[in-house]
């Protein structure tokens, strides 16, 4: 077995993992159909799901007909390929994680439910989204893995996109229902990476 194919294999593995954790929280949430429905977010939002859009289908052309995207490979050396792989062996859990402990909190809309809290533990004590940090983690490890700038640039471009939009709104809505206590939280902590200090 060549590498270029152990690369494709790591990608769908790690491609495949993110996806059922995704499904696995949202059914045990119970919010699979929520995160189904259309968000009301704005125009942005249909540049970053068109962007999405971009993104699947490169990764499809990657594993299964690696010949049709070879006009955006990128010339690297093994070593960093296999960076993107230890990234993705340290973001998997990371990704896991972050589901596990948001636990009925887990949403894929912007909109708080009744019976949401503010999570505190695992990754939110020290950052307020770990999620968008996980993401941005995954997508900088397929653009090493598939050494591909089209795969990398639409993945880092459309979460980035999300952040942007949709983060301010999260936090509005958290404060708009918490109040104090998550202006109390938001001292504590920082957006996307922990405080040095």
């Amino acid at each position: 077995m060549n590498e270029d194919m152990l690369f494709r294999i790591f990608v769908l593995i790690f491609v495949l993992l993110g996806f059922g954790t995704r499904i696995y929280f949202h059914r045990t949430a119970g919010t699979l159909q929520d995160s189904l429905q259309e968000q009301k977010e704005g125009g942005v939002l249909i540049i970053a799901g068109l962007l999405m859009v971009g993104w699947f289908i490169a990764m499809a052309l990657f594993l299964f007909y690696p010949q049709w995207l070879t006009w955006s490979d990128l010339e690297w050396p093994s070593w960093l390929r296999w960076i993107g792989v230890a990234l993705s062996l340290v973001g998997a859990p990371f990704f896991f994680w972050i589901h596990q402990v948001l636990g009925k909190n887990f949403s894929g809309t912007v909109y708080i439910q009744e019976d949401h809290s503010i999570v505190q533990e695992g990754p939110y004590r020290w950052i307020r989204h770990p999620m968008y940090t996980a993401y941005l983690l995954g997508h900088l490890s397929y653009l090493l893995m598939t050494a591909n700038w089209f795969i990398g640039l639409t993945g880092i471009l459309t979460i980035t996109i999300v952040m942007i939009v949709r983060v301010p709104n999260e936090e509005a809505a958290m404060l708009e229902k918490f109040g104090d206590n998550y202006r109390l939280y938001m001292q504590r902590t920082s957006r996307f990476l922990p405080r040095l200090g």
